[in-house]
């Protein structure tokens, strides 16, 4: 499994004065979708947290293409798509069901890091072994294929 897709529901309050979803809400979108992929992987998820491996967002990029309104149902679509030496980008996609309309992409890099000592953990380390997609990256850090 290459990617996770969770759906949400937008709700009223989600909405702001203009009718449609407020940006902020697309922050917390995407990360119960990254949640949601790494508890797709109980493998690695638990790897981590055996670890004492946490992970925190250091770069955010949004794009937004097309207004979601009250009612509709977004998918929220999340694979990794770039692995540096230290961190590892997400690339998230919204997009309305039905039609599949993409209304926001999301490029988010992470950083994983010990808690007991602060120190970053290296995409080599062992502890990323449970995560099968990061034996799919090419030779320049991307995935082949864009699922």
């Amino acid at each position: 499994m290459s990617h996770s897709i969770i759906e949400i529901k937008i709700r009223g309050y989600h909405i702001d004065a203009f009718g449609v979803v407020n940006h902020g809400w697309f922050v917390r979108f995407f990360e119960e979708a990254r949640w949601a992929y790494l508890d797709e992987r109980p493998a690695l998820r638990d790897g981590l947290q055996s670890a004492g491996v946490a992970h925190s967002v250091v770069s955010l990029h949004v794009e937004y293409k097309h207004p979601v309104r009250l009612g509709n149902l977004l998918g929220i679509k999340t694979r990794v798509n770039r692995a540096g030496r230290r961190s590892i980008t997400f690339e998230q996609e919204a997009y309305i069901i039905p039609g599949q309309e993409t209304a926001v992409i999301a490029q988010v890099t992470n950083v994983f890091f010990r808690t007991r000592w602060g120190e970053v953990v290296e995409v080599d380390d062992g502890v990323f072994d449970p995560w099968p997609e990061l034996n799919e990256l090419t030779e320049n850090g991307r995935l082949g294929s864009r699922e």
